[in-house]
Order: C-alpha cells, then structure tokens, then sequence
C-alpha cells in the first residue's frame, strides 16, 4: 500500500495530525505500505489527505481519516477485535475528539508568531523545494486563519474553545484509565485501533515538539494516562526515532510543568508591570490636576489683582 500525505513532521513521520494517525494506524496493523510526504489534495475529488493507495491493480483510492478508516475495516485490516458496540463507541469518541482538537492543533502551529515562524514554516521549507517550500506556508496559513477567524478575534471564544478540550480529554482520560498500551485491551502484542492511532495523531506533536506555545501541551499534561498512551505507542512503532529525543513521561510532565511555571511567573511579571504603569498614571494624573489647580489659582489671582489696579486707578483720577 502507498499512503500519501502532507509535510513530514520534527522527528515523527507526519506534521497533520490525521497523517500521523493514517501511519500509526498501518505500521500497528503490520500492513506494509510506504509514505509519500508533501501530497497535494486535489489529487482527489474530495480534496483532502491523507490518501490511500491499496494496490497498482485497485481503481478505488479512499482519502480522508473517515473513508480510509471504513476502507480498512471492510478488508478486516483494523479494529477486527472489536465488538459492534466498540466500533460504535470508538467512532463516537474519534469524532468527538477530533472535533474539538483537530482546530486547536492547527490553531498552535499555524496561528500563534512564535511557533509558525520558529517551528512550523522552516520546517514547511525545509521539506519542500523553492517556490513551493514560500508559497505553500503562507497559503495554508491564510486558509487557516480564514477557517479559524472565530478564534481570532474573540479571546472568550478561545479560552472557551481550550476549556472545551480539556473536557474532551477529561472523558477520554477517563475511557482509558489505567490501560496505557490501549483503550481496548492492555496486551501489548494485540492491534492498536482507530481510536488509539487518532488520540496518538492528536497529541503526539504537541507533546514531543518544540512549539514555543503551547497551551494545549500544558492542559494533556494534566491527564497522566494520555501521555503515558502516546509514549507507549511512540516507543513500540517509532523506535527509530526514539533516541531523537526525550520523549519520556517525566520528561514531558516536568517540561510542562516547567513551561506552566515560567508562564505564570511572566503574568505575575506583566500584571506588576502594569500596576506599576497604573500607579504612576494615577501620579501622573494627580501631578497634573495640581499643576492645573496652580493655574487656575493664578490666573484668578492675576485676575483679582486687575480689578483691583482698574479701581484704583479710577479712584484716583476722580
């Protein structure tokens, strides 16, 4: 099987959340395919990625997380483990997580200054050749931006948007429980499923990046069962890229701990910067009521000095 995809990701084989999903989901299942990065979309008529190519004698190339998902499972591929009701509960919690999470994602990499101009555009250009490797990160970024205008200008629909994940991932955390390997079963030789491969797809990047930014990171740090579910199958599917970097639970929780603390002492900073700005206006403020209070005073001082010359002056003259 040929599996097409966007850009390639740091370390781990795809920067898109679903690719990542797609890759995990096959290399788990032991089906051979290989990768094909920096696809373009409208190969298909629905114009979107990933995009599988089963075999040279298939006319059939199902693309999108969805299609490819029920493709799979048509040939009893994945999710062959399954009951009914789980296939059921797992394209109920799929949906649910990607819904809130996939704009987040794309949100992080594309939206905030610090992570796209540090992280995601070189990287961008850095996988694909030149006029492609300028054009393509600014026109995804413009699409994104145009999907994600809610977000933009409405801070309380943004903080809105992340409490929201934090629920999801709280129900998820919550489905798993103590089963790090898999949300169905713990063996640690059985198939991961759908569900595993997009929560995997979802954090993995988050987790295991340098983003600058990262709000989403602090908040899966809260949940010790999700990160220890994606270090679980980052060790067992990706061991070639498992010496790239530190990618242990501890490591993940204290560095998020650590961002979590420095972003807090950079608020407390800012909030006693901005004390001192307010006293010193109301300094400012109060210094210049002051000064025009002496002006008034003087100019009706001046005033009352006038009227007095002018009667005397007449009185004089009478």
């Amino acid at each position: 099987m040929e599996l097409y995809i966007g850009p390639r990701g740091w370390i781990l084989p795809a920067l898109y959340p679903i690719d990542l999903s797609m890759d995990l989901l096959l290399r788990s299942n032991h089906i051979n395919h290989s990768i094909h990065i920096n696809t373009s979309p409208s190969m298909t008529i629905s114009n979107t990625l990933p995009i599988l190519h089963p075999s040279l004698s298939s006319s059939h190339y199902p693309s999108g997380l969805h299609s490819i998902i029920q493709y799979l499972r048509s040939h009893s591929l994945i999710d062959s483990h399954l009951t009914t009701l789980q296939v059921s509960e797992s394209n109920a919690y799929s949906s649910y997580i990607l819904n809130t999470l996939e704009s987040i994602v794309n949100y992080e990499l594309f939206l905030i200054d610090s992570n796209f101009h540090t992280i995601t555009n070189p990287l961008l250009k850095h996988t694909q050749t030149f006029p492609i490797s300028f054009m393509n990160p600014i026109r995804t970024r413009y699409r994104i931006r145009s999907e994600l205008q809610h977000l933009i200008n409405d801070d309380m629909k943004l903080q809105e948007t992340y409490d929201q994940v934090r629920v999801v991932l709280n129900s998820i955390n919550i489905r798993l429980g103590t089963q790090s390997l898999s949300f169905y079963g713990g063996n640690q030789n059985q198939s991961v499923s759908s569900l595993d491969a997009i929560v995997f797809g979802l954090l993995a990047n988050c987790l295991y990046s340098d983003l600058k930014e990262s709000r989403l990171r602090e908040i899966v740090s809260e949940f010790r069962n999700l990160v220890e579910l994606c270090h679980s199958l980052r060790s067992r599917f990706y061991q070639e890229c498992h010496e790239c970097f530190d990618g242990s639970v501890e490591h993940v929780l204290e560095k998020s701990a650590t961002e979590r603390i420095t972003k807090e002492r950079a608020e407390k900073s800012g909030n006693q910067r901005r004390r001192d700005v307010e006293v010193k206006d109301e300094k400012v403020v109060a210094r210049k009521r002051r000064n025009q209070m002496f002006i008034v005073v003087c100019v009706l001082s001046f005033g009352l000095y006038a009227l007095e010359l002018i009667e005397f002056d007449s009185l004089t003259i009478q």
